[in-house]
C-alpha cells in the first residue's frame, strides 16, 4: 500500500514538473484567430476568413471612428432613435445632453446600443452616414469579409465580419493610446451634462479580472451571433490578440484564454538581426548603413527556422546639379529581404548611418558668381565691339569733315 501511494505521489510530482509541450487546443468557437501584434503573424486560426455575425465587437469600429472624427468634449443631444434602441443600454433619455466621452465609455465598456447610435448620429450626421464611414474604414484596413449595417452589432443579415478582419481592426485600434486607455478600464464614473446624474459603468469583459495579462477590447452576444470576443493581452511587453466568433456563452472566455495561453507558452519572439554597421558602394562612394529596425520572427516550440537574407540596393542615385550631399544620414538606400525557405516573410529598410559629401560640389553661390563674371564679360565684349564699329564708320565717311 505504501509503495502504491509513493508511486502515485511520484507521478503527480512528475506531472507538475513536465512542461506542457503538447498544448491541446479545444475551442468551442466556430471561428478564431490568434495574432502577434509586433509582427502581425498568425499564430493559430480556425475558419478565420469565414463570414460571421460579430454582435457587439462591432463597437470597436464605432469607438475608433468616434475618437478619430470627434472630440471627446463634444456635447451630444440624444435623439429619440438613440434612446429607444433595443438590447443592452446605458439608459439615455431623449433630449438629454451627454459628452461624447461618456458615450464612448458607455459603448465600449457597457456595450450600450443607445450610446453607439448616439455616437453614429453625432459623427456621421445619421446612422446611415456613419455606417458608410464604417465600411470605408473597413476597406481601408483590408477587412475583405466585412460589411457593417449598424454601429451597435444588432442582428442584420448584411452585418458580417470574420475573425481575421476583426484582428486587423483590433491591431489598428491598439495604435490609438486613448482607445487603449478606454478598453483597459474596468469601470468608469460617467456624468451626464445638465444634471447631477452619475452612471457607474462597468466593463463587461471579465478577462480584465480573470486573466492576468488581459488589456481589454470587447465582448458581444446575440442569438444569431452567439458569444463573440476580441481580446488583447500583454505579457512582458509582448502583445497578442485573440478573436473568437460564435462560441458558447459558457465557453467563449475559456476559448480566448486558451488562445492567449498557447501564444505565450508555445511561441516566442526572436530578433532576426544584429544592428552592426555594414558597408556598400553607391555611385563610387563607400556608404555605411544599418537596418532601420530590428525585426522579429515568431518561433514555435523553440524551433528556429532556416532564414535566408538578400540585400537589394539602389543601383544608381541621381545627383542634382546643386547637391552637396550624395547620401543623407537616415536615407533609405536599399532593402533587406528575409526568407523562410522560399517564402518572403519580412522586408526591412536599410538606412545610411552618416552623410556622404560630394567630392566635387558646385554650390549655388559659385554658379551665381560664374554667371555674373560671364555676364560682365559679355557686356564688356559688346561695348568694345560697338566702339570698334563706330570708329570704322567715322573713317569710312571721312570726306564729310572736309
Amino acid at each position: 500500500m505504501k509503495r502504491m501511494i509513493f508511486i502515485l505521489i511520484f507521478i503527480l510530482v512528475l506531472n507538475t514538473m513536465i512542461p506542457k509541450s503538447a498544448f491541446a487546443m479545444n475551442l468551442v468557437g466556430e471561428s478564431a484567430i490568434l495574432v502577434d501584434v509586433t509582427t502581425g503573424e498568425i499564430l493559430f486560426e480556425k475558419n478565420m476568413d469565414k463570414p460571421m455575425y460579430p454582435a457587439s465587437v462591432t463597437k470597436i469600429m464605432t469607438v475608433i471612428l468616434a475618437l478619430e472624427k470627434g472630440n471627446l468634449d463634444d456635447i451630444v443631444t440624444v435623439s429619440k432613435n438613440a434612446a429607444t434602441q433595443d438590447g443592452t443600454r446605458i439608459y439615455l433619455v431623449e433630449g438629454e445632453k451627454v459628452r461624447l466621452k461618456e458615450l464612448v465609455y458607455g459603448a465600449l465598456l457597457n456595450s450600450g446600443n443607445d450610446a453607439a447610435v448616439a455616437i453614429a448620429e453625432h459623427i456621421g450626421g445619421s446612422v446611415e452616414g456613419f455606417v458608410d464611414m464604417m465600411n470605408e474604414k473597413a476597406k481601408e484596413l483590408g477587412m475583405k469579409n466585412t460589411h457593417f449595417a449598424n454601429p451597435s452589432g444588432l442582428p442584420n443579415p448584411n452585418h458580417v465580419t470574420s475573425a481575421y478582419d476583426m484582428s486587423l481592426l483590433a491591431m489598428y485600434a491598439l495604435k490609438n493610446p486613448v482607445f487603449r486607455e478606454i478598453a483597459s478600464s474596468k469601470t468608469y464614473d460617467a456624468k451626464w451634462i445638465g444634471n447631477n446624474v452619475h452612471a457607474f459603468i462597468q466593463n463587461h469583459n471579465r478577462l480584465l479580472w480573470d486573466y492576468p495579462y488581459a488589456t481589454g477590447m470587447k465582448t458581444g452576444y446575440t442569438v444569431a451571433a452567439r458569444s463573440t470576443i476580441v481580446a488583447s493581452a500583454n505579457k512582458d511587453g509582448r502583445e497578442l490578440i485573440a478573436v473568437v466568433l460564435k462560441s458558447d456563452p459558457r465557453a467563449f472566455y475559456k476559448d480566448a484564454e486558451q488562445l492567449l495561453d498557447y501564444g505565450y507558452q508555445k511561441t516566442r519572439l526572436v530578433p532576426i538581426l544584429k544592428m552592426n554597421e555594414r558597408f556598400t558602394t553607391l555611385n563610387g562612394y563607400e556608404i555605411s548603413y544599418i537596418p532601420k529596425e530590428n525585426p522579429y520572427i515568431v518561433v514555435v516550440d523553440g524551433k528556429l527556422p532556416e532564414l535566408k537574407m538578400k540585400e537589394h540596393f539602389k543601383t544608381k542615385k541621381k545627383i542634382g546639379f546643386f547637391d552637396q550631399t550624395i547620401v543623407k544620414k537616415g536615407e533609405v538606400i536599399g532593402q533587406l529581404a528575409i526568407y523562410n525557405g522560399e517564402k518572403l516573410i519580412r522586408t526591412v529598410d536599410l538606412v545610411a548611418t552618416k552623410d556622404i559629401k560630394n567630392s566635387y560640389p558646385i554650390s549655388k553661390s559659385s554658379i551665381y558668381f560664374m554667371f555674373a563674371v560671364f555676364a560682365f564679360s559679355m557686356m564688356g565684349f559688346i561695348l568694345v565691339l560697338k566702339r570698334k564699329r563706330e570708329k570704322q564708320t567715322i573713317k569710312g565717311f571721312g570726306w564729310l569733315e572736309q
